[in-house]
C-alpha cells in the first residue's frame, strides 16, 4: 500500500504539472482531480499574461478587485495584462492589495490610470520587471517616487511627455541593479534651465571615485529634448553597455567620441536619424571596437552642400551634375529626420529645366 501511494506524493505531482505549464497546457489538467487541482492552481498563478481584449483579463480584474480574495492571489509573481482599458486607479489598487508578491509587472499602453496610482506600486518591494509604455501621461513626482523604493532591472516606458532629465538621471542613479532602461519618445518638452540636471558624470564627495552602472541596454530613441551633454553622461557612467539606440536624438560627434571612449563591450548601436555624425567618427569608433554593429547610420551631405550641387548643376547643365544632383537627393531621401529639406516644387522645377 505504501508502494503506491508514492505516485500521489504532492511535490512528485507538482514536478510533473512544471512541465504542462511550460508546454501551456495545464488549465485542463485542473479538472483532473481535486488533488490535481490544489497542485496544478498555484503554479498557474504564479504567471499570468492577458490582453485586454481578452474577456479573460476583465474576469481577472473583477476576480481580484472583489471582495473576496482568491485562494491563491499570493503566488502571483509574474502578471502581464497590456491594452487594457480602462485601467483605473481603483483596479491597480485591487491588483495591489490582492497580489501582494508581483516582481514582475507590465501594463503596456493601459490607460485610465493617475500618477496618484503609481504610489500604490512602491507596496512591491521586490518588483524587478516594470513597463509602463505609453500608459497615459505620467511625471517626474509620481515616477520618482515609484521607483525609489524598488530593486527594478528593468524599465520600460514611452510617451511620458511630462518628464525631463532629471527623471532620467534619478532612476540611473536610483536602481543600482538596473540592466534594461527603455524611454522611447519620452520627454518631449524642453528644460531651458540645466541647473535641474543631476548629471550622472558624479564625483562621491567622501569616498571620490566615479559612479559606474551596470546597465546594458538603453534606448532613448526620439528622446529630440535630452541634452546631448546629458546622454553624454548616462554613456559614460554605463560602461557595461551592449545595446544602445540614439535614433532621431540630435547628437552629434561629441556622443560618438564618449562611446568610444566608455563603451567597450558595446555590440549594437541604432543611429537612424542622427544627420549630425560624420563618417569619420564612425570609422573610429569601429576602429577601436571592430565588433560593434552600427544600424542606419547614413552618411549625407549637409545643407551647404547641397547647395553648392544645385548651384553647379544650374551653370554647368550637364549629365555630370544631372547624376550628382541625383544622387543627392537620393541620400537626403534616406534622412528620415530630415523631411523638410524635401522639395517637390524645387524637384519639379530642376526636372523642367532639364526638359527643356
Amino acid at each position: 500500500m505504501a508502494q503506491s501511494n508514492i505516485f500521489y506524493l504532492p511535490e512528485l505531482l507538482e514536478y510533473i504539472l512544471h512541465f504542462l505549464a511550460i508546454d501551456k497546457s495545464l488549465y485542463p489538467a485542473l479538472y483532473v482531480s481535486r488533488l490535481w487541482y490544489r497542485c496544478g492552481a498555484p503554479i498557474l498563478w504564479r504567471r499570468i499574461e492577458l490582453k485586454g481584449n481578452d474577456p479573460k483579463a476583465k474576469k481577472f480584474i473583477e476576480l481580484v478587485c472583489g471582495k473576496q480574495k482568491p485562494i491563491y492571489s499570493s503566488k502571483l509573481t509574474h502578471l502581464e495584462i497590456p491594452y487594457y482599458n480602462p485601467l483605473s486607479s481603483k483596479k491597480i489598487e485591487g491588483i495591489v492589495r490582492t497580489c501582494p508578491n508581483i516582481i514582475h509587472l507590465n501594463f503596456e499602453n493601459c490607460v485610465g490610470f493617475s500618477n496618484r496610482a503609481l504610489n500604490q506600486l512602491k507596496a512591491y518591494p521586490n518588483l524587478r520587471y516594470l513597463n509602463l509604455c505609453s500608459s497615459g501621461i505620467m511625471g517626474d513626482k509620481a515616477l520618482c517616487g515609484m521607483v525609489g523604493s524598488c530593486p527594478l532591472q528593468e524599465f520600460h516606458f514611452a510617451c511620458a511627455h511630462l518628464i525631463s532629465e532629471r527623471f532620467i538621471s534619478h532612476i540611473l542613479n536610483s536602481c543600482p541593479n538596473l540592466r534594461r532602461f527603455s524611454i522611447p519618445g519620452s520627454c518631449r518638452r524642453k528644460n531651458k534651465c540645466d541647473i535641474l540636471v543631476e548629471k550622472l558624470l558624479t564625483v562621491e564627495k567622501h569616498l571620490n571615485v566615479e559612479k559606474h552602472l551596470s546597465v546594458e541596454y538603453l534606448d532613448f530613441v526620439r528622446c529630440a529634448y535630452v541634452a546631448e551633454t546629458s546622454i553624454c553622461n548616462a554613456i559614460h557612467s554605463c560602461p557595461n553597455l551592449q545595446h544602445l539606440n540614439l535614433s532621431f536624438c540630435g547628437i552629434t560627434d561629441v556622443t560618438i567620441k564618449e562611446i568610444s571612449r566608455s563603451c567597450l563591450y558595446l555590440k549594437y548601436l541604432n543611429l537612424e536619424g542622427c544627420a549630425n555624425i560624420t563618417k569619420e567618427a564612425i570609422d573610429q569608433l569601429v576602429s577601436l571596437n571592430p565588433n560593434i554593429h552600427i544600424k542606419n547610420f547614413v552618411d549625407t551631405l549637409s545643407p551647404p552642400d547641397l547647395i553648392g550641387v544645385v548651384i553647379n548643376h544650374l551653370t554647368q547643365n550637364n549629365i555630370a551634375s544631372r547624376q550628382t544632383l541625383a544622387q543627392r537627393i537620393l541620400d537626403l531621401s534616406m534622412r528620415d529626420n530630415l523631411q523638410w529639406y524635401s522639395d517637390p516644387g524645387l524637384a519639379r522645377s530642376i526636372v523642367q529645366s532639364d526638359d527643356h
